[in-house]
């Protein structure tokens, strides 16, 4: 389907939906984006593909949220989220995900206890890729006024359409810490993740400790509320896979750098900007490399 089907398809859809988002309990929201990035080294990670090659990609993305409180002390949430990469010269990258979760909070006098499934389909240059399937069971609860925790248990599933040696199940807990200042313009975070995952084909075992950072500010400009936000993460794997030239393990280590620029034009329309830059080491000399990913989007919302 052409992008211009999917941006007519979430208009009619949030159209459709407005008269329900007015109910005092109920809220449905949609954005759609249009633009282009500049990629300085083409990836399929999931398949240690690497290539130096830079290319230009037009983008679409498209969500339709709603949520629901059904008691005072429960709400329901879910979203469908569709994303689309169309590379102007290699074509083997194009990239269509699709995504969507449901989401059940229950508010208890001590903390908030929920359980969430996301699931995800990638189309890679046409061609089925990737199904994944998460389930989480989280609690969160704010320690302070502007002090918010949330834990995780997350249980995955992957089935990969063309290597069905990496299909793999995956469990990992994860602990985030966000502090609001400034009346919540001001937010920072910190994310602590360890997992482990078991392929099909044991040399793609692996276990994952990571850490993340973030800030966001948001702040008045032409009239609007903009928002800058940055984050960085770190990420170590350390795999069953074995190395021929000393039976050493296989790891990987990555670093990312992020900075987003959200520039609110109208109420429902704003300008993107993202830089991404990472750091890729393995012990495998194939996956070392860094790549700078640069986009400019045109947002809106409804």
């Amino acid at each position: 389907m052409k992008t211009s089907h999917f941006l007519a398809v979430l208009l009619s859809l949030s159209a459709s939906a407005y008269s329900v988002a007015q109910a005092p309990d109920k809220r449905v929201e949609a954005q759609a984006s249009l633009g282009i990035l500049n990629n300085s080294t083409l990836i399929v990670a999931e398949l240690d593909q690497v290539s130096n090659e830079q290319d230009m990609a037009f983008t679409f993305h498209a969500k339709l949220a709603g949520e629901w409180q059904a008691r005072p002390a429960l709400k329901l949430q879910g979203a469908y989220l569709f994303a689309r990469k169309d590379y102007q010269q290699f074509d083997g990258y194009d990239l269509d995900l699709h995504q969507v979760y449901v989401d059940g909070q229950y508010d208890f006098a001590a903390l908030s206890v929920g359980i969430r499934h996301d699931f995800a389909y990638a189309i890679l240059q046409d061609q089925a890729f990737l199904r994944l399937n998460q389930s989480s069971l989280y609690a969160a609860k704010y320690i302070t006024p502007t002090t918010y925790l949330r834990s995780a248990f997350n249980y995955k599933t992957k089935h990969f359409d063309s290597m069905n040696a990496r299909d793999a199940t995956n469990q990992g807990v994860g602990l985030n810490l966000f502090q609001f200042f400034n009346q919540g313009s001001t937010m920072l975070s910190l994310g602590l993740n360890v997992e482990k995952e078991q392929a099909v084909d044991t040399q793609f075992d692996f276990n994952a400790n990571s850490l993340s950072a973030g800030m966001s500010q948001t702040f008045g400009l032409l009239g609007q509320t903009s928002k800058l936000q940055l984050a960085w993460r770190y990420q170590n794997n350390d795999y069953a896979q074995r190395l021929r030239a000393d039976d050493s393990a296989r790891e990987d280590t990555q670093q990312r750098y992020e900075l987003q620029w959200q520039l609110a034009l109208w109420p429902q329309f704003s300008v993107v900007s993202k830089v991404e830059y990472s750091d890729y080491n393995s012990t495998l000399a194939a996956l070392n490399y860094t790549q700078t990913v640069s986009s400019i989007s045109l947002e809106a919302n409804f």
